[in-house]
C-alpha cells in the first residue's frame, strides 16, 4: 500500500513509520512543476469562458459610476492578490514541505496562497462582468477547496503530525480570522523564492494589464459582440 494514504502514525512489524509519510511528503509535496500544470488544468476551464465573456455585450453602461466603480474594484482586487502573495512567499517561499509555518498570514488562515490567487480570479471577473464567469471561478475554485487543498493538507498532516492538528483546529483554512493574527520576532526571507514570485507577479500584471484594455475595448463599436452571456 502508497505510504501517502497511510495516517502520520508510527507503525509496528515492518510496516510504514511516521519517517515512510514524511518521505511520501516531501515526494507528494506541490513543486513549481505540479503547480505549472494545475494551473495549466484550470487555465483550460476557464479561459474559454472568459473569451465567450469577453466577446458578449457589457453589461454596465460605459462611463457610468457603476463602470467606474467595478474597474476600481477589479485593481483594488488585483493589488490585493499581490500583496497577499509577496506577504505570504515571504513566510513560506522555497521552504513549503520543511517547516509548518503559523506566523503572519498563516496565522489568519492557512491556505493565504490560494486565498491571494481566488482574488486575481475575482478581478478577472469584474473587469469582464460575466456571471458566468463567476460561477465557473467558483466551480474551479470549490474544486481547490474540496479537493486540492485537503490532499495537500493530508501531506502536510503525515509530516508534521499532532502540530498540523492543532494548528488546524485553530485556525480556519481560507476565509481569514483576523483576530488570530500574530507574527513572529523575525522572518527568514529566502530569495529565491521570492525572486520566482516576483517573476510570477510581473506575468501576472501583464496579463491584468491587457484585460483591464479589453475592459474598454469592449465599448468600442466596433468590437464584435457575439455573444449575450449573463
Amino acid at each position: 500500500m502508497n505510504s501517502t494514504h497511510l495516517p502520520a502514525e508510527e507503525f509496528a512489524g515492518g510496516r510504514p513509520t511516521v519517517a515512510d509519510a514524511t518521505t511520501a511528503t516531501l515526494q507528494s509535496a506541490p513543486g513549481p512543476r505540479k503547480l505549472r500544470k494545475r494551473i495549466a488544468i484550470s487555465a483550460v476551464i476557464v479561459v474559454p469562458v472568459a473569451v465567450l465573456a469577453s466577446l458578449s455585450t457589457p453589461k454596465v453602461a460605459p462611463e457610468s459610476p457603476s463602470a467606474i466603480f467595478l474597474e476600481c474594484l477589479g485593481w483594488a482586487l488585483f493589488c490585493l492578490y499581490a500583496f497577499i502573495r509577496f506577504w505570504s512567499t515571504m513566510y513560506i517561499g522555497s521552504r513549503k514541505t520543511r517547516e509548518l509555518q503559523t506566523n503572519g498570514p498563516y496565522s489568519i488562515c492557512r491556505n493565504p496562497l490560494y486565498l491571494g490567487s481566488f482574488c486575481f480570479a475575482l478581478a478577472v471577473v469584474v473587469f469582464l462582468t460575466s456571471l458566468t464567469l463567476l460561477a465557473t471561478v467558483v466551480v474551479v475554485g470549490m474544486i481547490y477547496l474540496f479537493n486540492v487543498i485537503p490532499r495537500e493538507e493530508f501531506l502536510l498532516r503525515a509530516k508534521f503530525g499532532v502540530e498540523f492538528d492543532r494548528y488546524a483546529a485553530q485556525t480556519p483554512r481560507l476565509l481569514p480570522r483576523l483576530s488570530l493574527y500574530r507574527a513572529g520576532e523575525s522572518v527568514n526571507v529566502i530569495l529565491k523564492g521570492m525572486r520566482r514570485e516576483a517573476r510570477w507577479q510581473l506575468r501576472s500584471l501583464l496579463l491584468m494589464l491587457l484585460i483591464a484594455a479589453l475592459w474598454h475595448l469592449r465599448y468600442q463599436p466596433w468590437w464584435p459582440h457575439y455573444f449575450d452571456l449573463p
